[in-house]
């Protein structure tokens, strides 16, 4: 059996840099493209009547259930929103609501997106209540 020595001196300093260059794959995430509509029972109405407004969410022909939507409307400028639901089966958020004086307001509808679906916001609509 034959046995080395090795035998080593330390003088001074030395200083190493290690560097990995390895695979890096970055990853993409796509989400479905939707389409969101806004529709309404009327556009004109008279002060105390009903509008029912229906927003629709969907990815190509599919409704999308169990989706957050808001409806709400701009009034003077300011954002109000009227109500925030869960979609239904059929990809809807229904809402029935009635004016309490005349004006025009214009109603929208939005989706945030998530994690497969992208975000969405319809054409607005003017309601006119007079």
């Amino acid at each position: 059996m034959r046995t080395k020595a090795l035998l080593a001196l330390t003088i001074g300093f030395a200083f190493f840099t290690a560097l990995f260059v390895g695979n890096v794959s970055a990853q993409t995430v796509s989400v479905a493209a939707t389409n969101l509509t806004l529709s309404a029972s009327g556009t004109g109405t008279a002060p105390r009547q009903s509008v029912t407004f229906t927003a629709t969410l969907t990815s190509g022909t599919k409704p999308l259930s169990a989706k957050p939507v808001t409806i709400y409307y701009y009034h003077n400028g300011v954002r109000t929103d009227d109500v925030t639901a869960n979609t239904n089966a059929h990809g809807q958020v229904t809402e029935t609501t009635s004016f309490a004086s005349a004006g025009r307001l214009n109603y929208y509808a939005t989706f945030a997106g998530d994690s497969s679906y992208a975000a969405a916001t319809s054409s607005g609509l003017t309601i006119n209540v007079g």
